[in-house]
């Protein structure tokens, strides 16, 4: 009865006086914790404490993209040094921005065309098409953008066409050597075009160069990374893994026919894999340099939100395997979360070559035996063979296991 008495007075004195996470829960529990430690071992006890948690590490940040970001992000004497680095490029192309637009939200249209016109390199120009948007405040914004920057170029369409349509509308208007790819309500990096230039001095050949990108959150924090593998032909075939920010020779976009409309929603995927079967000058950025916005309704926001783009998707690489003569045929792995916009190519075996399956062992004959029984009740192909390795083996019953096997015994001393 007293135990429940005292744990009925804490409970009220706790609820009451001293709340938790609360200031003054938490300052009644250092309080406690401080005459505890004075009453079992006094200021030594106490002092002892502090110097342990000044040595305590700190916590790591929930988010650890957070924290790599604290490293990484441009300071402004870096860019400065970006402007002198500048300066020595011996080749300074212009690069064109190509921007879809459709009834965008006014801020983020904003934000994604100051992207741009904050760069460090200055020799761009923004090709934006607007795909019929139905809100006037697009129309005029747009006008305002072209009259107050000659680099910002603008096309209306007279009807909403589509994504593919108005990114063709936009490529007519560009007359860079070079063409990057930017949603209307997504962000470059300051240093975008900088990065993709100096890769270009380093590497002048190059006719597709791809960045590393990350997301904004409907809160403005940059969220969920991607970094990217250099060029992987055969991943590009699993997914568009190139996406963010990727740049183009322009020449060659123009020879492979521009975005198809009957790929709308993966119109950029299509692209890459026309323009990737025309050139292997293609290169990797690692850095991230596109910020791709979660807004409503958007795939950033959640994978299911546009099912469409999936089927266009997987319509673009049956595409690409007819025109490379692949055998083979695409499946979706749509079943999931996880397997939204992934694809597997399921390729014929016409053929059965022969399979060695090498395995070295010393003794451990159970270890062995096993290995060999699983391979002979599991394995459905049939034309393999097993070559064992014999490592010095010395127990009888292995060296008799080796006389009766079925299988080729090579001795390794």
């Amino acid at each position: 009865m007293g135990w429940r008495l005292l744990s009925r007075l804490y409970s009220v004195r706790e609820r009451l006086l001293a709340p938790p996470g609360t200031r003054r829960g938490r300052l009644y529990h250092k309080l406690k914790t401080a005459g505890e430690l004075y009453a079992f071992g006094g200021w030594r006890a106490i002092l002892a404490r502090l110097r342990a948690r000044a040595k305590r590490p700190a916590p790591l940040s929930p988010d650890p993209y957070q924290a790599w970001l604290t490293e990484h992000t441009l300071t402004p004497e870096q860019l400065h040094q970006r402007h002198d680095e500048m300066a020595a490029f011996s080749f300074q192309p212009t690069v064109s921005i190509l921007m879809p637009v459709y009834n965008t939200h006014e801020p983020w249209l904003r934000r994604a065309v100051a992207s741009v016109q904050n760069q460090v390199y200055p020799h761009w120009e923004l090709c934006v098409c607007d795909d019929g948007s139905s809100k006037a405040v697009i129309h005029d914004l747009l006008n305002d953008f072209s009259q107050r920057d000659p680099r910002i170029r603008v096309s209306f369409s007279p009807t909403n066409e589509g994504i593919a349509a108005a990114s063709n509308r936009a490529l007519q208007l560009a007359t860079g050597e070079f063409v990057g790819l930017l949603d209307h309500d997504d962000e470059l990096s300051p240093d975008a075009l900088f990065e993709v230039v100096k890769y270009l001095n380093a590497h002048p050949d190059t006719d597709l160069v791809y960045s590393d990108e990350d997301k904004i959150d409907p809160q403005g924090q940059r969220v969920q990374p991607f970094f990217k593998p250099d060029w992987s032909p055969d991943m590009l075939l699993s997914f568009m893994y190139t996406c963010h920010f990727s740049v183009y020779r322009r020449e060659i976009l123009e020879k492979v026919g521009g975005f198809d409309p009957a790929c709308d929603g993966s119109q950029d995927y299509d692209l890459a894999l026309k323009v990737t079967e025309r050139t292997d000058a293609i290169g990797h950025i690692p850095q991230v340099l596109y910020h791709w916005r979660i807004v409503p309704g958007s795939v950033a926001e959640r994978a299911t939100n546009k099912l469409y783009a999936y089927e266009a998707g997987k319509r673009a690489l049956t595409a690409a395997l007819k025109r490379r003569e692949i055998v083979g045929s695409v499946e979706d792995t749509f079943g999931t979360k996880e397997g939204m916009g992934f694809y597997r190519i399921k390729r014929p075996c016409d053929t059965a070559p022969l399979v060695s399956i090498i395995i070295p062992t010393r003794d451990r004959l159970e270890l062995l035996s096993r290995c060999i029984a699983s391979i002979e009740e599991y394995t459905a192909y049939p034309n393999y063979e097993i070559v064992i390795v014999d490592n010095d083996s010395i127990e009888p019953q292995t060296r008799l296991y080796f006389q009766h096997t079925p299988y080729r015994v090579i001795s390794y001393p």
